[in-house]
């Protein structure tokens, strides 16, 4: 009897675990079932969008007061499926000159294709690239046995929903990807972790719109204060003696 007895309590027991795990997952489905529908994304396979883009040089300086050299990309469009998933970037490129240096003349003046791909297989922080825009995170979550919990932020609740991609990272531990899905089923925000050469794993928040004239893209950890300062001002026409300058100074 006893032996009965106990059997039936560890029974109860697993059917308590089991139970709202099931039900959590069936929430999850709701939630994003919901959000992908609100979005109009629920048969998407694939978003392609073009336009007028800049890829430009970027860093961090405590006195920076200067514009920075670009790269246009005339025609561009970029492609992301779903399905594969993977992502292509094309246009034309075409140099823009620096506020310190004069136009490019020969070769260096002349367009050149662009292409950008995160193809099938690729490493995280391109693949991440698919799954952080706000349909990406939706179809990525349906298929990741996601979870959803209530939470509030200045006085909205959300639905925050967190899944997890096949890709490990280096230590082996899962990637997770969380998304803010607002009262009215659209998703607000998107984060995610990237591995980062000295801070280790650290958050990335994902670009919640897309902007036509200027589409943004995430290809890397955020990179340390100052850490590519010599490359953007040599290739704004600083000199190697100007560049030692400004560090004597402690500008950069």
């Amino acid at each position: 009897m006893r032996q009965v007895a106990r059997a039936s309590a560890a029974l109860s027991a697993l059917l308590w675990i089991f139970v709202p795990a099931i039900a959590a997952a069936q929430d999850a489905k709701a939630v994003i079932d919901g959000a992908l529908k609100a979005m109009g994304a629920e048969n998407l396979n694939a978003i392609v969008y073009s336009g007028e883009a800049a890829y430009g040089n970027f860093g961090q300086s405590r006195t920076i007061s200067f514009g920075l050299s670009s790269t246009s990309i005339r025609s561009y469009t970029r492609v992301i499926d779903f399905t594969k998933p993977a992502l292509r970037e094309t246009g034309i490129a075409v140099p823009v000159a620096g506020p310190r240096t004069p136009p490019p003349t020969g070769p260096a003046a002349a367009p050149r294709p662009f292409e950008l791909t995160a193809p099938v297989g690729e490493g995280w922080p391109a693949q991440m690239e698919i799954w952080v825009t706000p349909w990406g995170f939706l179809k990525g979550a349906l298929a990741n046995n996601a979870t959803v919990r209530s939470r509030k932020v200045e006085g909205v609740t959300y639905q925050v929903v967190t899944w997890s991609p096949a890709q490990k990272a280096p230590s082996g531990q899962p990637y997770r990807v969380i998304g803010y899905i607002n009262p009215q089923q659209i998703v607000e925000r998107v984060e995610t972790w990237v591995e980062h050469p000295v801070l280790g794993t650290t958050t990335q928040v994902g670009l919640p719109f897309e902007l036509s004239a200027t589409p943004a893209s995430i290809r890397t950890a955020p990179p340390l204060l100052g850490e590519h300062s010599e490359e953007i001002l040599a290739a704004a026409g600083y000199s190697a003696r100007e560049i030692a300058a400004l560090h004597g100074d402690g500008v950069i």
